[in-house]
């Protein structure tokens, strides 16, 4: 029986979170009573992914292709559905039919960084090395810490049988925090790596504004959580009306920020039934994918940048006493926020 290849990363795979938000409507014209009524626009396609990506995420790959074709026949150009139905494919290992739909992700959205790499492993699979390397050297070169680039990049120059240069970026993806490739590595690269791997240390990189007087209050830490608090001038932990935090989620690797967004307005709510949530922005081109959202509660709300690192999630958070937060305040620390970082040391 002819070997599959395995290299296939299936690690790769991560099914693109779903959201319950409709395109937005613009006006429509004054209708004429004397023409027939249009058919009112349907949100069937957000249900149907919505139950694809929760059987795709069960293993029910067939039952999850039928509900993204059946959301796609509503709306072609559906970009999330395509997605998943790409993931759902490359299980099913339909590599062809992979590739020829995150093809047609990539025209929707040129750059998206999850369908140039699960692009680059179907490729892989269907020993279009070449086409593969194309993929990932793009990726590399827009985000030359991108551990998961590295580890793949390598085994397809292993495939190719460029040893030196699997080598090379095994030892870059071990250093940027990716663990998947120790073993082959040890067995191809074993001479090479003796005493030369440097684990780069992933931190994050956050300057306040000096005319606030904001400076570092406490850091605790529990389990995989550290938790860094930021007060200005005087104010505490007891007495404060703005009070900033850093927080690091070590290990948490591989999750789409939209996801991470969610589990963060989950924990609120479960203080705070009634919070609100406002998605400001979201930008998963950058080297590190990161998204920025607001969540308003009764007495206490809330500015978020989060960001995924390659091998830690940062949260970045500004609460201020009050019910909502108006648009200056909001623009303020948006600018702010977007101008942190993740570091290597």
């Amino acid at each position: 029986m002819k070997k599959i290849l395995s290299l296939i990363i299936m690690l790769v795979i991560s099914f693109a979170a779903f959201t319950q938000t409709p395109d937005a409507k613009t006006a429509a014209p004054k209708a004429d009573p004397k023409a027939k009524k249009a058919p009112k626009p349907t949100t069937k396609y957000l249900e149907y992914t919505k139950k694809g990506t929760k059987l795709a995420e069960d293993g029910d790959y067939k039952g999850a292709l039928k509900e993204f074709e059946k959301a796609l026949k509503e709306k072609p150009d559906y970009m999330q559905a395509i997605f998943n139905r790409g993931l759902v494919k490359m299980k099913m290992m339909d590599y062809q039919g992979s590739v020829a739909d995150f093809d047609q992700v990539l025209k929707l959205k040129p750059g998206f960084t999850p369908a140039i790499l699960n692009r680059a492993a179907a490729k892989g699979n269907l020993k279009d090395y070449s086409g593969a390397l194309a993929d990932l050297d793009q990726l590399i070169e827009v985000k030359p810490s991108y551990a998961r680039a590295y580890a793949l990049r390598g085994q397809m120059k292993k495939k190719m049988k460029d040893k030196e240069g699997a080598c090379d970026d095994y030892m870059m993806a071990m250093q940027y925090g990716d663990k998947s490739t120790v073993k082959d590595a040890e067995l191809l690269c074993s001479s090479k790596f003796k005493g030369k791997i440097k684990i780069l240390e992933e931190g994050y990189a956050m300057e306040w504004p000096d005319t606030s007087g904001w400076k570092a209050s406490d850091t605790t830490s529990s389990g995989p959580l550290t938790l860094m608090r930021f007060f200005k001038g005087s104010e505490t932990l007891k007495n404060w009306t703005e009070q900033a935090a850093i927080t690091i989620n070590k290990g948490t690797t591989n999750v789409p920020v939209e996801d991470g967004m969610k589990n963060v307005m989950s924990e609120v709510m479960s203080t705070c039934p009634q919070a609100q949530l406002t998605l400001l922005e979201k930008n998963e081109e950058d080297e590190f994918s990161w998204i920025q959202f607001v969540i308003e509660c009764p007495g206490k709300s809330t500015v978020y940048q989060l960001v995924q690192g390659n091998i830690n999630q940062y949260i970045v958070s500004v609460t201020m006493k009050s019910d909502t937060i108006d648009e200056d305040t909001r623009s303020a620390w948006k600018e702010l926020l977007t101008k942190g970082k993740v570091e290597y040391k």
